[in-house]
């Protein structure tokens, strides 16, 4: 190994080195730090990467494709202290920005907790020091924010808990079932309701098991008609204000065209001009609407029996009236 200042327009410092490998290299950071070093999960642009310790100090690597090695170099670091000008302290680098190319700084505990523990780079995720001090960057002293939950939220889960053992499966699979999705998409949507029901900021339903099963199909409905990843439970206004959810009995409907049509007529459309629309008569309009409703009835008579509802006696068209 040699000491160099100046490699190829670098300015490295006087304790730069050769290196034949990437794992020398990266050896010999370890040993410079006194603790283990990686290759930091920074996104790079460029020639050079960064490799950073458990202490939060931060070299770069250089790879000469002409020679095959390799020139590696410590990164000054940047105290700053908080004042008017700067009202965050900390440890902070600077490094090339990876989708500018421009120089950039970043903070330095961010460089080791992301390598170390997330192996990602993903700066919506925060990090806090465990003494508060923002200037002790060290592993150990690193560590993303608690989540605190109502203790209400636990006491109710805690009451549901043999419900939840005993019930999920059954759950799962009438969720899979019914709405004709893959069992893990089925486990998500029940796993999800079970958490929303269970929340502090409601009063659990009186018959949790009914309406676990009800809201868990209707939330898989959502996920179909989506048809991309099921929104959390959370991004429903509904319940918000203390409202029940809605339900959206055509996003129940699989075939676009009778979607539309329902739609139509529930619009004020004649079937005439429903059929005019598909180029089909009024009477097989009237035949697919029929069809249509009917399903749409047998699956909410088959809620109201889960729930404990009774159905309305007589003309059970009325539900959908």
């Amino acid at each position: 190994m040699t000491n160099t200042c100046d490699y190829h327009g670098y300015a490295l410092g006087a304790d730069a080195f050769f290196a034949n490998s990437e794992e020398d290299a990266i050896a010999e950071f370890s040993k410079r730090a006194g603790c283990e070093v990686r290759k930091c999960v920074y996104p790079i642009r460029g020639e050079r990467v960064y490799c950073v310790s458990t202490s939060g100090q931060l070299f770069g690597l250089i790879r000469d494709e002409g020679k095959h090695i390799f020139i590696g170099y410590t990164i000054d670091v940047l105290i700053m202290h908080k004042n008017k000008e700067r009202p965050t302290p900390g440890v902070w680098y600077r490094v090339k920005h990876y989708l500018t190319g421009k120089d950039t700084v970043v903070r330095a505990e961010r460089l080791v907790y992301y390598t170390f523990v997330l192996g990602r780079w993903d700066e919506e995720v925060k990090v806090l020091f465990k003494d508060g001090d923002q200037h002790h960057v060290s592993l150990d002293n690193l560590e993303e924010p608690h989540k605190t939950f109502d203790p209400r939220w636990t006491e109710n889960m805690s009451h549901y808990a043999q419900v939840y053992r005993r019930e999920f499966n059954r759950v799962v699979d009438y969720v899979e079932w019914f709405c004709k999705i893959r069992k893990d998409e089925a486990q998500d949507c029940v796993q999800d309701v079970f958490m929303w029901l269970t929340s502090a900021d409601r009063q659990a339903p009186r018959y949790f098991i009914g309406a676990w099963m009800f809201w868990s199909k209707t939330q898989g409905m959502h996920y179909i008609r989506d048809n991309s990843r099921m929104r959390s439970i959370e991004d429903w206004n509904g319940w918000q204000n203390d409202k029940p959810l809605d339900i959206d009995i055509l996003g129940m409907i699989r075939n676009d065209k009778h979607r539309d049509m329902l739609l139509m007529k529930l619009h004020g459309y004649t079937e005439q001009e429903i059929g005019g629309k598909y180029g089909t008569t009024a009477g097989t309009v009237h035949t697919t609407m029929t069809r249509v409703i009917a399903n749409l009835r047998t699956a909410f008579l088959k809620d109201f029996k889960v729930l404990g509802i009774e159905p309305p006696k007589g003309n059970h068209g009325t539900l959908f009236s």
